[in-house]
């Protein structure tokens, strides 16, 4: 089953740049804001901005809520990439 991979990177209006990354549990902070707003949980039906500044928000794991965090964000990159799963043997635990 082919998973999701996200990359972005945040430029902050106080000229700190920060990258983040992770996988699919990051669409569930959308899925959740959007329950909340009254939008489309589907990301190919959301306001894509709004959509990926929540993702990047969820990816950060900052604190304080999405709406005081976006407000500091001057500008921001997100890539997603599906990638298939590597298989990994299972160890022994001794």
């Amino acid at each position: 089953m082919p998973m999701v991979e996200f990359r972005g990177e945040i430029l902050y209006k106080d000229g700190r740049r920060e990258l983040v990354a992770g996988g699919l549990p990051a669409v569930a902070g959308w899925e959740e804001y959007a329950h909340r707003n009254g939008y489309p949980t589907d990301l190919e039906a959301a306001p894509k901005s709004l959509a990926n500044l929540v993702v990047l928000h969820t990816l950060t794991g900052v604190e304080e809520g999405f709406e005081v965090w976006r407000h500091t964000v001057a500008n921001f990159t997100l890539e997603s990439e599906t990638v298939n799963p590597t298989s990994v043997e299972p160890t022994a635990v001794s």
